[in-house]
């Protein structure tokens, strides 16, 4: 029987992706749509070939993953004031992005971006749990061990497609999940600039008030 690959071997394309010059030298202008409701939506430019894949996807779940993440959890729950929530991290060979948006009382717009970048800053600085965290990611890749679906995907995507650390079930940590608290911190102080963050917002353009909240941007640097 063959030795299964985790590895990827002559994968015979490209997995990268081009874009505009913008990317990583944004303006920190925050960018309104005028609208009824009233919507945040935050995103990071990453620089994929800084740190392995598991690093992206460990910070990505201590922020923004599932509801113990820190920004979820502190909005929806320690103080309560978003209405929806959602959250994504897209990785490619080069680049990637990660980003969420949430809907928000419209009263409550600057106290929420504040919040944000007090908590992003915090993880630069190392105020966070990272053993817990990553406990919980090694059980939520468990988890796929009982759904052949979820787990063929992984595989085929971190494994094949990915050219970043396999997902090797005979490791302790997975293979993937080999890294540490300060690698965690030094990507969270490369991607959380001004330069690489878009803040867009949907709602009453006479009542959002552009300056606070773009000088409440600028303490991220």
């Amino acid at each position: 029987m063959r030795k299964l690959d985790i590895y990827q071997e002559n994968s015979g394309f490209t997995n990268t992706v081009t874009v505009n010059e913008d990317f990583f030298h944004r303006n920190g202008k925050v960018q309104v749509k005028n609208g009824y409701w009233h919507y945040i939506k935050v995103g990071f430019d990453i620089d994929c070939s800084k740190y392995p894949g598991g690093v992206y996807d460990l910070l990505y779940a201590v922020l923004f993953k599932g509801d113990k993440a820190l920004v979820h959890y502190y909005l929806s729950e320690d103080n309560p004031i978003l209405y929806s929530y959602d959250s994504a991290l897209e990785q490619y060979d080069n680049i990637g992005n990660m980003n969420f948006s949430f809907e928000i009382d419209k009263n409550k717009l600057e106290e929420a971006v504040r919040i944000i970048v007090e908590l992003l800053q915090a993880v630069k600085a190392g105020r966070f749990h990272f053993a817990a965290n990553l406990k919980a990611e090694l059980c939520n890749a468990e988890r796929e061990w009982d759904n052949p679906d979820d787990l063929n995907w992984s595989m085929a995507y971190y494994n094949h497609v990915l050219k970043t650390q396999p997902l090797d079930y005979s490791d302790d940590c997975y293979g993937r999940f080999k890294v540490t608290k300060e690698q965690v911190m030094g990507a969270a102080n490369e991607i959380f600039r001004c330069s690489n963050m878009t803040l867009s917002i949907k709602g009453d353009k006479k009542k959002i008030n552009i300056n606070v909240i773009e000088n409440i941007l600028k303490t991220l640097d």
